[in-house]
């Protein structure tokens, strides 16, 4: 295909008519308490209330999901497009230069714009990373948030976004630009406990058993596995569910269990007998 045909294909993928789903209050809390098990009710209510709030609007007012390292923010972006039955394009805000953001006359479209063609011009989520690290095209970023418009110079054309919802996220707000604060409703998520982590640990372990092989944990041999995991403060929650996998994925369910001080226990995981001879 030309050059000119595949910008008329992406000229036209990426428009399209109707907003975004919304859900009722129920059927977000339903979807966050199933995968974000140990998420305080305030926060749910707060989350909820703006999630409604801003897909009830023609133009969805951008939503700012702030916390440390590891609270599970991009998973909530993950779970807020299956509530709004919607595709999720996520970006990284650091690469987010006037030219990725607009385009650039004669070498590449707007990546924002490409991803709306990948939706096909069905409104979708649109996943901001790292907001408090925006390089210097702040002020066109902005700009870009209240408007909702989209100057694309590779096109050659101005393309309206304001039918999707930009979420951003971030690890600090005193790192936010104040220009970006102002345009977003804000929702706060506070680091875990070491008793937090323990129980997303024992929720997730239970998930993956189940999924692995239709095990069923006791709550003492969970409790010797989760004694195994690693709680790295900075991290907060990230990686905690690969360390899970590979726990049940190598059987030390059932073997020996490598506790922290490299001594080996028993985490003693018995299955009922028709639990085995299904797994023959």
């Amino acid at each position: 295909a030309s050059a000119w045909e595949k910008k008329l294909r992406l000229l036209v993928d990426s428009l399209g008519d109707g907003g975004l789903y919304v859900p009722t209050e129920g059927e977000l809390t339903a979807a966050f308490e199933d995968t974000h098990p140990c998420m305080d009710a305030e926060t749910l209510r707060k989350l909820s209330e703006a999630v409604i709030a801003s897909v009830c609007c023609e133009h969805p007012r951008p939503i700012l999901l702030v916390g440390p390292a590891g609270t599970g923010k991009t998973s909530i972006c993950k779970t807020l497009a299956e509530a709004l039955r919607c595709d999720i394009h996520k970006f990284d805000a650091p690469g987010l230069t006037a030219d990725e953001l607009f385009g650039s006359q004669g070498f590449h479209p707007s990546a924002l714009v490409e991803a709306a063609a990948l939706s096909k011009g069905r409104a979708c989520l649109m996943h901001i990373d790292e907001v408090d690290k925006l390089p210097s095209a702040i002020q066109l970023f902005c700009s870009l948030l209240d408007e909702g418009i989209v100057n694309d110079y590779y096109l050659g054309v101005s393309l309206q976004l304001n039918r999707h919802l930009f979420v951003l996220t971030a690890n600090r707000e005193s790192d936010i630009s104040p220009l970006v604060l102002n345009r977003c409703r804000v929702v706060h998520f506070e680091g875990y406990t070491i008793e937090e982590k323990r129980q997303v640990a024992s929720y997730v372990f239970a998930r993956k058993a189940k999924e692995m092989g239709g095990l069923i944990l006791r709550q003492e041999n969970m409790n010797a596995l989760i004694d195994t995991l690693s709680f790295d403060d900075g991290a907060g929650l990230r990686g905690l569910e690969d360390q899970i996998e590979v726990l049940l994925s190598k059987g030390l369910c059932e073997e020996e269990i490598a506790s922290s001080n490299s001594k080996q226990q028993t985490a003693g995981l018995y299955l009922t007998q028709t639990q085995r001879q299904r797994r023959v």
